[in-house]
């Protein structure tokens, strides 16, 4: 008796179907959990946030290495802060 080489495949396809299925399930419980508006909701949604999304302050951290030099003893600003505003000019303003 000849065996069905496709049995491999109707397994693979099985397995594909229920993943995507459960994937499909995740993605609609994700939408009406943002969709809530709740503060319980906005409580779980921090929550996820915080712990899935990375935090992007090492990427930052070369840029703002960059902006302070140090020459000798003092602190040598790239982009100095702005001068500050006298009364009469804050008065011109508002």
């Amino acid at each position: 008796m000849a065996r069905n080489n496709n049995e491999d495949v109707n397994n693979a396809s099985r397995i594909r179907r229920v993943l995507l299925g459960i994937l499909v399930v995740f993605c609609l419980i994700l939408f009406l959990l943002w969709r809530i508006d709740n503060s319980r909701a906005e409580n779980i949604r921090l929550a996820i946030l915080d712990k899935f999304v990375p935090n992007v302050s090492f990427l930052i951290s070369p840029f703002t290495v960059l902006q302070k030099v140090r020459h000798g003893d003092r602190d040598v600003w790239i982009n100095p802060p702005p001068i500050p505003l006298g009364m009469a000019e804050m008065d011109k303003l508002y």
